[in-house]
């Protein structure tokens, strides 16, 4: 894995950005978070993250859109999406959209932390290859340039002394392209001949197997020309060619004929020789047996910078670096001293200033009367030129060796039958095979039976010449019989005759892609398997607003078969004309935005058939960017059978409740029948905390229940005698007990009535205290309904605002004053303030009539 790579977190829940942060740093990853999209975006404009981890569902943002824009900004970037809801079509729509993976809640850890590192291998492995393909680009440009640029005439031969390539000194010696030079025979070529050169260092090679070189003056070559022959090996040390490099010394041999012409007439014409002696380029020196130097011309001064006295004082010894020494003493006794000169070789000069430099020296003696050595004479030539060139050369050859072993694919050479003859070390690495297994075995060998047959098929096509290169993906058996599959291309290299050589192969290992791809495909399937039995019709428009694809449901719903509807406008198929310009107003907007009134919503409207009636549907419609352009789909339901049940319901609901006010009104004159001094008091609390619940922002259905709740609250004084309810005196203990007892009596009653709302609890409830000192249960704070907290309160208010048989009225002042005495102990604050509010400033009123409300 790669050292610290950066994460960020881009979700709104924070506790859960915080605990997975804390749980991959664990890891050796560095973590960011971002709570919103658009601070997410900022940071990945300014920071490169490895990888980001991201909700699909964000506030204001969509996360498949937050992914769009990750990828325009950096598109090296591994991006996980991660949702509680997870849907096919999104699904699918991530990873068209280069989602790494798509990870559902709650993130399971173990998961969670295999897709990261493998998120970073694949990143580093896309940073390698990108590297190591510009390595080979840039050597193999250099390696060409280089072999180009050199003035030699260098070719390549196989064994059979035909040329498998050359460089284009060669061709523009022979008025020729080098691609018209190979496959023929170099003999042809550099001699008119159909042999080789009785002198041909090259068949000498081939019989040596060494190095071989050869001076040939030839007058179909057009002068004299050192050749020297090298033979090539592969990896097992098996000859598979040569190299021979030409060089045309044809200036030189002339030169040396001067030389000795110049030797023969030294003492002839001094002036004369003086005159050849300082014209020359290249260095002349003369030097004593002892290697003190006696003689040079300006060539050799200005080579070495220094002035004629101060070379004179130096031996050949001074100015050549220590290392050459020994072998230099060696040439001297073993050619120059033996047989009056010296073969062709390099050496080392070192300058005035110190500066090293290479050159090519050739030397000879020169004899007195007595045939006794008196002196060395040598022709010296810089070569640094040269060597730059053969360092470039050797360079370029490395790096293109190394590539070829550390490139990031597999490569291998093929031999036309199938055999394998050469490969890097991840070929080996992607079989599982070491490298000596794999040489003895053919392609046919670990090759899927069942790909074999189109694999061999396309391989002849390549040898036969109908193509030229081809990419295949097929199966492939490890060495441990598992099934991989491999992206190969191959190409082929020919022999300079014409016939095939070997198969050039480039091995990917792509199992987890395929992998993924067939998973995808699954995906599409159950998408579209989804899609055409669906009930609901799904619809998407592209861009320009025509339909780009309608299922079964939607031909269903509107009449049309799929072919009439695609390709058609949507708003004029389908949109009754009062409603187009509004629709397609809105349409105007999505299309650059992607947003709009009804995107992300269910709305109802009416729709038109094919056959021309009108119905009533529902439809949803997300925004989906493809190729940079907003698309939508659309949910759409018939909701006509929906539309004719609720009016049904509604018509039914009428009479329910008309029936129900009806019974709860008859049960509260039971009540007040028997009480006559309260009555319509039951009328007066509910209509008193129907106005509280509304100021406190409650329901209609909630305030609906409160008033059927208030209107029957005291029914369960049904069963307490007459004579208590209208006893004027103070209630004994016995007797005010079977009063409270109204509570328990009234739920008994009515909890087996089934009301929308719970009223049965509310009676239950209503003289319950905050504090716990009501009754009958004793309940305090939360355990008490807030209806019944709201009804307890007007209950009170209007029982002392009213006249009991046993006090007159205590008036709405000290009702309120008791109430708010008792605010936050035995009455809900909340409920007070709304009762205070209600009364005092609202003008709230009783109605003077008994039983109205």
């Amino acid at each position: 894995m790669m050292d610290n790579p950066k994460i960020l977190i881009i979700d709104d829940d924070v506790g859960l950005c915080e605990s997975t942060r804390n749980i991959i740093e664990l890891e050796g990853y560095s973590v960011d978070i971002s709570h919103t999209a658009e601070d997410g975006i900022k940071k990945v404009e300014s920071v490169f993250y490895n990888i980001i981890l991201l909700n699909k569902k964000l506030p204001n943002a969509h996360g498949l859109v937050v992914l769009d824009k990750i990828k325009e900004i950096s598109p090296d970037t591994e991006v996980i999406i991660f949702t509680a809801y997870a849907e096919t079509e999104n699904v699918i729509e991530a990873m068209n959209k280069n989602a790494f993976a798509y990870l559902h809640k709650p993130l399971e850890i173990s998961y969670l932390k295999t897709t990261l590192r493998k998120a970073c291998e694949k990143q580093k492995l896309l940073f390698e290859n990108r590297k190591l393909l510009q390595q080979v680009f840039d050597a193999k440009n250099d390696w060409e340039t280089t072999f180009d640029s050199i003035s030699d005439l260098i070719s390549i031969h196989d064994e059979n002394f035909n040329i498998i390539r050359c460089n284009k000194a060669l061709g523009r010696k022979f008025n020729a392209e080098p691609k018209d030079l190979i496959g023929k025979k170099c003999y042809e070529i550099f001699h008119g001949s159909d042999k080789p050169h009785p002198a041909c260092p090259l068949a000498r090679c081939k019989e040596t197997s060494r190095p071989e070189t050869e001076e040939i003056d030839d007058p179909n070559m057009g002068g004299v020309f050192l050749i020297s022959s090298f033979p090539r090996f592969d990896k097992k040390g098996g000859r598979i060619g040569y190299v021979e490099i030409c060089r045309d010394i044809t200036e030189q041999k002339e030169f040396e004929k001067y030389e000795r012409l110049l030797t023969d007439r030294l003492s002839k014409s001094e002036a004369k020789y003086r005159e050849l002696f300082e014209t020359i380029t290249d260095g002349i020196v003369f030097v004593a047996v002892e290697g003190r130097i006696l003689d040079c011309n300006k060539g050799y001064l200005d080579m070495l910078g220094y002035s004629i006295e101060e070379i004179r004082s130096k031996k050949y010894q001074d100015i050549t670096p220590p290392e050459w020494h020994d072998m230099e003493e060696k040439i001297v006794r073993t050619q120059i001293m033996e047989r009056g000169y010296s073969d062709l070789y390099d050496k080392e000069y070192i300058r005035k200033d110190g500066t090293v430099f290479p050159i090519s020296i050739r030397v000879w003696v020169t004899k007195g009367a007595n045939d006794k050595v008196n002196g060395m004479w040598a022709i010296v030539r810089d070569i640094t030129e040269r060597k730059k060139i053969e360092n470039v050369l050797q360079e370029s050859e490395e790096q293109f060796r190394s590539t070829f072993e550390h490139a990031g694919v597999g490569i291998v050479h093929v031999a036309p039958n199938g055999q394998f003859l050469r490969m890097n070390k991840l070929f080996c690495d992607i079989f599982g095979h070491s490298e000596d297994k794999m040489l003895k075995l053919t392609f046919q060998d670990i090759t899927h039976s069942d790909e074999l047959e189109i694999d061999t098929n396309l391989a002849n096509q390549l040898l036969d010449g109908k193509i030229k290169t081809y990419t295949i993906e097929k199966r492939y058996l490890k060495e441990d019989g598992t099934v991989i599959w491999v992206n190969l291309t191959i190409s082929i290299v020919h022999k300079p005759e014409g016939g095939p050589k070997y198969f050039i192969c480039i091995a990917e290992n792509i199992t987890e892609r395929k992998q993924m791809e067939q998973t995808l495909q699954e995906s599409e399937q159950r998408f579209r398997t989804i899609s055409n039995t669906a009930n609901e019709g799904i619809i998407m428009v592209d861009n320009a607003g025509n339909i780009s694809f309608w299922n079964k449901a939607a031909e269903r719903i509107f009449g049309y078969s799929s072919e009439e509807a695609v390709g058609e406008s949507l708003h004029k198929l389908v949109i009754p004309s009062h409603l187009q310009e509004r629709l397609l107003e809105g349409f105007k907007r999505f299309r650059n935005t992607g947003q709009g009134p009804f995107v992300g919503r269910t709305v109802e409207l009416t729709a038109i058939k094919k056959d021309g009636t009108e119905l009533p549907i529902e439809h949803s419609i997300s925004a989906v960017k493809l190729k940079g352009k907003w698309h939508a789909v659309g949910i759409i339901r018939d909701i006509t059978e929906r539309k004719q049940a609720e009016e049904k319901v509604k018509q039914s609901l009428v009479k329910l409740k008309t029936a129900m006010n009806g019974t709860i009104s008859a049960l509260a004159l039971t009540v007040e029948q028997r009480d006559p001094y309260t009555a319509g008091h039951q009328q007066r609390v509910s209509l008193l905390a129907c106005a509280i619940a509304d100021e406190m922002g409650l329901s209609e259905d909630q305030i609906e229940g409160i008033r059927m709740a208030g209107i029957v609250h005291d029914i369960g004084k049904m069963h307490i005698p007459a004579e208590i309810l209208s006893r004027p005196g103070k209630l004994n203990e016995n007797e005010y007990n079977i009063v409270k007892s109204h509570a328990q009596v009234g739920y008994d009653i009515l909890k087996g009535i089934e009301f929308p709302w719970p009223v049965a609890d509310i009676v239950h409830q209503h003289h319950e205290s905050m504090d716990g000192s009501g009754y009958p249960s004793g309940l305090s704070n939360g355990d008490i309904l807030m209806e019944a907290r709201i009804l307890c309160v007007a209950d009170v208010v209007e029982a002392m605002a009213s006249h009991r048989p046993y006090r007159p009225a205590l008036g709405m002042d000290i009702a309120l004053e008791e109430i708010s005495e008792d605010k936050g102990v035995r009455y809900d604050s909340g409920v007070v303030d709304a009762c205070l509010k209600v009364i005092k400033e609202k003008g709230f009123k009783f109605d003077s009539r008994p039983g109205q409300i």
